[in-house]
């Protein structure tokens, strides 16, 4: 395992990426409980191929105003969690695994790492 320190959503980052099964796109995989893999596996599996022969990152980027809202509410999450579990969080960077990659939101301490999650106020209390 390689650890790259870079910023999500950067020129860099992307390259990293292109090719690879990434954490993010994970359970696509993983939801069909032993059964043959339904058509977002597929689909992905397809864009990870063509990436791997083009060497190039897909055009096929999904971004809606739920994720929006989770980009500009990261830095003021990453910031309450430092300040309530009195820790540093750090850049998350790029963990490359050959095929596989991932890039949590930051790293604390020398074993943590974490996922922020900045969910609509329904969503919220439906998980309480």
């Amino acid at each position: 395992m390689q650890w790259h320190d870079v910023e999500q959503n950067t020129e860099a980052w992307n390259e990293l990426r292109t090719g690879k099964v990434t954490a993010s796109q994970f359970g696509c995989f993983m939801a069909n409980q032993g059964k043959a893999f339904g058509e977002p596996a597929k689909k992905y599996a397809l864009q990870i191929a063509l990436e791997i022969i083009k060497k190039k990152k897909s055009e096929n980027v999904y971004f809606n105003a739920h994720m929006q809202r989770g980009h500009e509410q990261e830095p003021m999450a990453r910031m309450l969690y430092e300040i309530q579990r009195n820790v540093d969080v750090t850049n998350g960077g790029f963990f490359d695994l050959g095929d596989y990659g991932d890039s949590p939101d930051g790293l604390v301490g020398s074993d943590g790492v974490i996922e922020i999650k900045s969910v609509t106020a329904p969503v919220h209390f439906a998980t309480l």
